[in-house]
């Protein structure tokens, strides 16, 4: 099968294991460096695991805001797109409520070039949930499938100063653009 890279934190256990059991699910090989860890790879070996790789997926949480994950992620994300590779984000951002949503934070750390943006949930009930499993799938080639069976949408951000286009799959009120990071309830997106 195929290879995908994973940008990280690797303090963000539950997204880890959230992709691995997804990848490993359809035989694909996930690669997840840490530059946090005793002894950390390359620039080199990275970049070259990106290049090898047919996607790039983004695992965004609150701990790749410090300054030294952020720079690497950063750079991750540059030499995937330099490449013309698709950029997934993946970020736990689903609230039960409007409230909830409103107290949540978004992580900041916006993601250039990013192709598409999902919200995942803590834990999936089945391994073949979609949107999740028809990404995994195809390694991130191709536009996933929603639960409705329908590629999930483009969507524009709303932001003025910002214009992204990206494909998008959201489950809370609230959605936040992947590139300037901008909360926006969900009727500004046009999506019911």
């Amino acid at each position: 099968m195929g290879q995908v890279f994973v940008s990280h934190s690797r303090e963000d256990e539950s997204g880890i294991e959230f992709l691995r059991s997804l990848f490993g699910s359809v035989g694909h090989e996930a690669r997840f460096y840490s530059w946090d860890s005793p002894r950390p790879p390359h620039a080199d070996s990275i970049w070259k695991n990106i290049r090898e790789s047919q996607s790039l997926f983004v695992l965004l949480s609150h701990r790749l805001e410090s300054a030294h994950t952020l720079a690497w992620v950063a750079w991750e994300v540059g030499v995937a797109t330099g490449l013309g590779k698709p950029v997934w984000v993946l970020e736990h951002l689903i609230a039960a409520n409007l409230v909830d949503s409103l107290a949540r934070t978004p992580v900041n750390v916006p993601i250039p070039g990013a192709t598409g943006y999902l919200e995942r949930p803590a834990r999936l009930s089945t391994l073949r949930t979609e949107p999740y499993y028809s990404l995994v799938k195809d390694g991130g080639l191709h536009i996933p499938v929603g639960p409705d069976g329908n590629m999930i949408p483009n969507v524009t951000c709303p932001n003025p100063k910002c214009q992204a286009l990206f494909r998008a799959y959201f489950v809370g009120p609230l959605l936040v653009c992947p590139v300037c990071r901008q909360r926006f309830r969900r009727a500004k997106w046009g999506l019911k």
